[in-house]
């Protein structure tokens, strides 16, 4: 039951009864009845007026063309319709040129790479594309260690907000800690922390948004000079790092796999070119890889390691 179903229940039985219990105590009085339905008259109306400002809001970053919105809200839209997808993390968004690709190749190609997000979040993300848009006929999955390391928190959690009235979009961003109950059922509780995302969106509706992320087609092109955080973080493992495979994340990459199966969608796995001293710290690297082979194997799918 919703809050706004809650309150509209417990005034029809407030009213109807014609009482009103407050710990042990019941309250027959008339006056208190009334002034109690009219406080929760002007609760329901504030509850409209706030989910009210709320969907304005959504809709006005439904439309935005910065940060992750423009990737989702072209999914979401229904204006990719491509005939390839790249998949995977940061890897794949920084990896992978659509332009490149579209021109040697005269097929219209999509980068779908989502940063700072191992396979959970792709797979669900996968599922709201084809809920959008047709389905491709290749995907292009960026695969590596990193796919299976999943992370507890959202990163960036403010691309999330304007759906989370889509179930599937739920289902994913329940599985991290940082959005409560009350973020998903209060009006206008999920942009507490972010006024300048809800002022963007409610901008948005009034004047055109012009600004762009820089990415296209979900590609992100940058140069970014060798600094010493590699360094830094074999500092910080003298003797290595483990990442834990989750068998949730190994289930979900079967599920993809099968839905592709289905849909007739040939997927290729690439592992892309890394720096080659950090493979050396991976303990479990070769565990891991084999679980990749073996995906390969069983699917009958093409493996380009890098």
């Amino acid at each position: 039951m919703s809050v706004g179903q809650f309150i509209y229940v417990f005034v029809l039985a407030s009213y109807y009864s014609g009482f009103l219990k407050i710990g042990n105590l019941f309250i027959f009085s008339s006056d208190m009845k009334k002034l109690v339905v009219k406080i929760i008259i002007f609760t329901i109306l504030l509850f409209s007026l706030a989910q009210l400002l709320q969907s304005f809001i959504d809709r006005g970053l439904k439309n935005d063309r910065s940060g992750e919105y423009k990737e989702w809200n072209d999914i979401f839209h229904s204006k990719i319709n491509a005939d390839v997808l790249f998949q995977g993390s940061s890897r794949s968004m920084d990896h992978f040129s659509p332009r490149v690709f579209d021109s040697a190749f005269k097929m219209n190609s999509y980068n779908l790479g989502l940063s700072g997000y191992g396979f959970d979040l792709q797979y669900y993300r996968f599922l709201i594309y084809l809920q959008h848009n047709k389905a491709p006929k290749y995907i292009i999955q960026n695969i590596d260690p990193e796919t299976f390391n999943m992370r507890t928190t959202l990163l960036e959690y403010t691309q999330f907000l304007p759906y989370l009235n889509d179930s599937t979009m739920r289902n994913a961003v329940k599985e991290y800690k940082g959005l409560s109950w009350a973020d998903y059922n209060i009006p206008l509780y999920k942009y507490r922390s972010s006024y300048d995302v809800a002022f963007k969106g409610l901008k948005d509706n009034i004047i055109r948004p012009l600004t762009t992320n820089g990415k296209y087609k979900g590609f992100l092109p940058h140069t970014t000079p060798w600094d010493t955080s590699y360094r830094n973080f074999k500092l910080r493992h003298p003797d290595g790092y483990r990442i834990e495979v989750e068998n949730r994340t190994i289930k979900l990459i079967g599920k993809f796999l099968d839905i592709c199966k289905e849909k007739n969608i040939s997927v290729i796995f690439v592992y892309t070119p890394e720096y080659r001293e950090e493979q050396k710290i991976l303990i479990n690297r070769d565990s891991i890889m084999n679980i990749i082979t073996n995906f390969a194997t069983l699917y009958h799918l093409p493996f380009l390691d890098y």
